[in-house]
């Protein structure tokens, strides 16, 4: 990794985060959309019966996808440092 790219590699605060810059409006739709996801995945497991049949390739995805985003973390900032161009971050692909 280039050390001018290393120097912008940082934690950043949640109050500092780009998210409080939109409008309200917008906040409140994004917040919505989350909350709107967050139930229909609460109201999934609920009312979804697993086989043990299932459970180890779903356990087995979701370990593949959390191993892959955090590998891939600092590659995908580095692409799209470079890119120039609108970047298409491959970690959707799991999602």
């Amino acid at each position: 990794m280039s050390a001018r790219l290393r120097g912008q590699l940082r934690l950043v605060r949640p109050s500092r985060w780009g998210l409080w810059e939109v409008s309200r409006r917008a906040l409140w739709y994004i917040l919505a959309v989350d909350a709107a996801a967050a139930a229909v995945v609460a109201f999934s497991l609920v009312h979804t019966q697993l086989d043990r049949s299932e459970l180890f390739p779903f356990l087995a995805l979701m370990a593949c996808g959390a191993l892959y985003i955090e590998a891939s973390r600092s590659i995908e900032r580095i692409r799209e440092y470079y890119a120039g161009t609108p970047h298409a971050d491959l970690n959707s692909v799991w999602l």
